[in-house]
């Protein structure tokens, strides 16, 4: 399958297995550090599904932070120098992910699926 269909798939995965869960300090960050975070949690969630899929976690990083920060899951601040800068936060992040898993198909098949749900999404995908 192609690299879209995995990343899609990747990206709905996180939404209904981690996302929710991602907790970062309230200090500022540069969009680089948070993309590297949010790729290693991703990486690690998808090991069961092979080395195709945790290639991609970086693209999905970059596909989830994007929209988050974009609906306010994270302020951003540009400094007099360099680039800008995201801050976490908490209460909104949630209602983003909580949106964005609302509009998933794949996350809302998943609520109440087989333990092996991912499994053949993943088959199919890969």
């Amino acid at each position: 399958m192609s690299a879209e269909e995995i990343d899609r798939c990747l990206l709905a995965h996180w939404l209904a297995t981690g996302a929710a869960q991602l907790s970062i300090a309230g200090r500022f960050y540069p969009y680089g550090d948070l993309v590297s975070s949010v790729a290693d949690k991703i990486r690690l969630g998808a090991r069961p599904f092979g080395p195709t899929v945790q290639a991609r976690a970086v693209p999905v990083a970059k596909k989830f932070l994007d929209l988050v920060i974009e609906q306010g899951g994270f302020s951003t601040t540009q400094p007099k120098i360099g680039l800008p800068m995201h801050q976490f936060q908490p209460q909104r992040y949630r209602e983003v992910v909580r949106a964005l898993c609302e509009a998933d198909e794949l996350v809302r098949e998943a609520q109440g699926a087989d333990p092996e749900f991912w499994q053949r999404v993943f088959a199919a995908c890969t």
